[in-house]
C-alpha cells in the first residue's frame, strides 16, 4: 500500500512539473493543467485501442499480407469486343468487298453524225461512205482487276486495317492505365490521410502542451518551433491529397508483402507482344507484302477487247461489224524495280528502329524491376520497424498502467507519432511500388503484369519468425 501511494505521489509530482498549455478560451492555468492531462490520458487510451485492436496480428508478423490478385490490383485489360472494334471489322469487310468487285472490265463507246455528207472514207467508194456511226467496246484489264494477285492485295488491306486498329487500341489502353493510376492514388490518399489525421491530432495536443510549458519557462522554444514546423508540413501534405477522408479506425497493421518480377520472362513476352513492337512487326509485314505486290506487270496494260460498230449510210443499207483483239501498253522504265528496293530499304529502317526500341524496353524493365526490389527492401524495413515500435508501445502501455517508472507524457505521445510516421512511410512505399508496377503494365496490352509477379513474405521477416 505504501509503495502504491509513493508511486502515485511521484506520478502526480511529475505531471505537476509538466505544466501543459490550455486553449486561449480556458481561464486560469490551474484549471488548464488537469484538463490537458485528461486529454493526454484519453488520447493514449484511444490510440491503444486502435493499435491493439481485437484480432490484430502479432507484432512479429504484422504487415505481411499475401493478397496480390486482381481484386487488390485490378487489371486494365479487356478482351471484350468494343463498339470501335466492331466498327473497324465492318469497315474492313466493306474494303475487302470493294476490292473483290474490282473486275477490270471497262465499257466505252461513241456515237456521231456527219453534217457534211460529201466527206467519206473514199469519195470513189460508195460502200465506205456513211453519215453516222455508233460504236461500243468492252475491254478487260485483267492485270488491274482483283483476279491478279488477289490474295496479296487483300492481305495488304487487312494489314493496313490492323495497323490502324492497333494504334487506336494503344490510345484507349493508355487511358485505362491512367484510370488505374487514379485508383491507386485514391487508395493511397485515403489510407495515408486516415493515419495522418491522427498524427496531426497528436501534434495539436503537443503544440498546446508546449505552448503552456513555454509560457511558464519550463522548456526552450526550440522544441515548440519543431512541432510547429512538423504540424505545418503534415497539414500541407494533407491538403495536397485528392479529397477529404475520415480518420483511420484501425492502426494495428498495414498489409504488406514482397513483390518480385520475372524479368527474363517479361522481356521475352514483351519482345513479341508489346504494342509498339507489334506495330513495327505489322508495318514490316505490310512493306513485305507491298514489295510482293509490286511488279512490272502491275504497270503493264494488257486488255482483250470486243468492239461493235454500226454505220448509217446514205446510199446503201446500214451495216455493222464486230471486232475482237488485244490492246496493250508497255511501260519503258525501271520504276517497279527501284520501288522494290525502296520498300526493302524502308524495311531495314523499321528493323533497326525495332531493335533499338527492344533495347530501350529491356533497359526500362530491368530498371523498374530494380526499383521494385529497392522498394521491397524499404517496405520490409518499415514493417520490421512498425513491429518493433508496436511491441515497444505495448510495453510502455503496460508499464504506464502498472505505474512502474516515471513517464513524460509529451515524450509518450511522440512515440505514438513515430509509429504513425512509420505507417505513413509504409503506405507511401507501397504506392510507389504500385506505380512502378503500372509502368510495367503500360508495356502489356494482352494480359496482367501480375502474370509475371510473385508475391511472398519478406526474407528478413521469415527468418525472424523462425527464430
Amino acid at each position: 500500500m505504501e509503495y502504491k501511494r509513493a508511486t502515485r505521489f511521484l506520478l502526480f509530482a511529475l505531471l505537476a512539473a509538466m505544466q501543459v498549455a490550455a486553449y486561449p478560451g480556458i481561464a486560469g492555468q490551474e484549471n488548464a493543467r488537469p484538463d490537458i492531462i485528461r486529454r493526454f490520458e484519453a488520447r493514449f487510451a484511444y490510440l491503444d485501442s486502435l493499435i491493439f485492436s481485437v484480432g490484430s496480428p502479432d507484432p512479429d508478423t504484422a504487415g505481411h499480407g499475401m493478397a496480390l490478385d486482381n481484386e487488390v490490383f485490378p487489371v486494365p485489360v479487356s478482351d471484350s469486343l468494343t463498339p470501335l472494334d466492331s466498327a473497324y471489322a465492318e469497315r474492313l469487310r466493306w474494303q475487302e468487298r470493294a476490292y473483290k468487285n474490282k473486275t477490270g472490265l471497262q465499257l466505252s463507246g461513241q456515237a456521231y453524225y456527219r453534217f457534211d455528207h460529201a466527206i467519206g472514207f473514199d469519195e470513189d467508194d460508195a460502200v465506205s461512205r456513211y453519215d453516222g456511226k455508233i460504236q461500243a467496246e468492252l475491254r478487260w484489264y485483267f492485270l488491274q482487276s482483283s483476279v491478279f494477285k488477289r490474295k496479296g492485295y487483300l492481305e495488304e488491306i487487312r494489314l493496313k486495317g490492323e495497323i490502324e486498329q492497333s494504334s487506336k487500341k494503344k490510345e484507349s489502353f493508355g487511358a485505362s492505365v491512367y484510370r488505374q493510376r487514379e485508383f491507386f492514388r485514391f487508395l493511397h490518399d485515403s489510407m495515408i490521410s486516415g493515419v495522418m489525421l491522427h498524427r496531426i491530432e497528436n501534434l495539436d495536443l503537443l503544440y498546446e502542451a508546449n505552448r503552456y510549458l513555454l509560457a511558464n519557462e519550463n522548456i526552450s522554444s526550440d522544441e515548440l518551433l519543431a512541432i510547429i514546423d512538423d504540424k505545418a508540413e503534415a497539414e500541407r501534405s494533407l491538403a495536397a491529397l485528392s479529397g477529404r477522408f475520415p480518420f483511420a479506425d484501425d492502426l494495428s497493421d498495414v498489409p504488406a508483402f514482397a513483390v518480385r518480377v520475372d524479368t527474363a520472362a517479361l522481356i521475352a513476352h514483351i519482345g513479341q507482344s508489346q504494342n509498339d513492337m507489334r506495330l513495327f512487326d505489322l508495318r514490316i509485314r505490310l512493306l513485305q507484302q507491298q514489295e510482293r505486290n509490286t511488279s512490272y506487270w502491275s504497270r503493264f496494260n494488257l486488255a482483250p477487247f470486243v468492239r461493235y460498230s454500226y454505220y448509217i449510210r446514205p446510199d446503201l443499207p446500214n451495216t455493222s461489224n464486230i471486232d475482237a483483239g488485244i490492246s496493250f501498253t508497255i511501260p519503258v522504265s525501271g520504276e517497279s524495280c527501284v520501288q522494290k528496293k525502296v520498300l526493302r530499304a524502308e524495311q531495314d529502317v523499321l528493323w533497326a528502329e525495332r531493335d533499338r526500341l527492344g533495347m530501350q524496353i529491356s533497359d526500362r524493365i530491368r530498371y523498374m524491376s530494380e526499383e521494385i526490389e529497392r522498394l521491397n527492401r524499404a517496405i520490409e524495413g518499415e514493417c520490421l520497424r512498425i513491429g518493433e515500435l508496436k511491441k515497444y508501445i505495448a510495453g510502455r502501455t503496460l508499464a504506464y498502467g502498472n505505474r512502474i517508472g516515471e513517464y513524460n507524457i509529451v515524450a509518450r505521445l511522440k512515440e505514438y507519432n513515430a509509429y504513425l510516421r512509420c505507417m505513413e512511410k509504409l503506405i507511401e512505399f507501397q504506392y510507389r511500388r504500385n506505380c512502378r508496377l503500372m509502368d510495367l503494365q503500360e508495356l502489356l496490352v494482352d494480359g496482367s503484369i501480375l502474370r509475371y509477379c510473385v508475391a511472398g513474405p519478406f526474407k528478413g521477416t521469415a527468418n525472424k519468425q523462425e527464430r
